[in-house]
This record gives C-alpha cells, structure tokens and sequence, in this order.
C-alpha cells in the first residue's frame, strides 16, 4: 500500500488550515509550513507540494529548490510565470478545487 505525503505552505495559518483540511482525507499525512525555512525544515519527500507563491522569507520557486516533491502546485492570485513549468492554481481556490487536484495528481501516480 502506498503511503502519500502533502506539505502545505502558506503563510496565512488559516487559510493553510483550511487547505490542510481539504486534503487531508485524501492522503496518509499532510504537513505544514509558513514559509520557506520552515518546509525546508520538515525534511522532504513530499508527494504533492501545495504552495503560496509569495511567502515572508522568499517565494514558492525557493520552496522548490529546496524541498523534493514528486508533483508542485503553486497557488496565487498573480498569473503564472511563463518561465516555470509548474501547475498553478488561481486564488481565490476553492477547497473542493483543491482536494480534487491533489486526488487527481496521486490518482495518476497510483500503482497498478
């Protein structure tokens, strides 16, 4: 059985709660950050990485960087950037949007 891992980083803690939430039925465990330094210190792998773009000690492309994850989504209000080839989600996301992503992604990348 595979287990599957989410982080979640998003500096406002009440939309990462509700974020963590959306996805948390959906996976074996999810955790969080609030910015850059604190992903980094909760030692990857992630299966999905669920990330604000702009966070107070950097921006989604530092997490990136520096944290391993099979699949990163970045989520925000600004229009993404034509030179990352990542998925992006427009803010203002809703939950279910959300958890379908991430199902969707891992649904993908089940074993047979």
């Amino acid at each position: 059985m595979t287990h599957y891992r989410v982080l979640v980083v998003e500096d406002d803690k009440s939309q990462r709660e509700l974020m963590r939430r959306s996805v948390a039925e959906h996976v074996d465990e999810v955790a969080e950050a609030g910015s850059v330094e604190e992903a980094v210190a909760l030692k990857g792998p992630f299966d999905v990485i669920l990330c604000d773009y702009g966070l107070p000690d950097g921006t989604a492309r530092d997490v990136a960087a520096r944290v391993r994850a099979d699949h990163f989504v970045v989520i925000s209000g600004g229009e993404p950037p034509t030179d990352w080839d990542v998925q992006w989600i427009r803010k203002p996301v809703s939950l279910a949007e959300l958890a379908a992503a991430v199902s969707s992604i891992l649904w993908r990348r089940a074993d047979p």
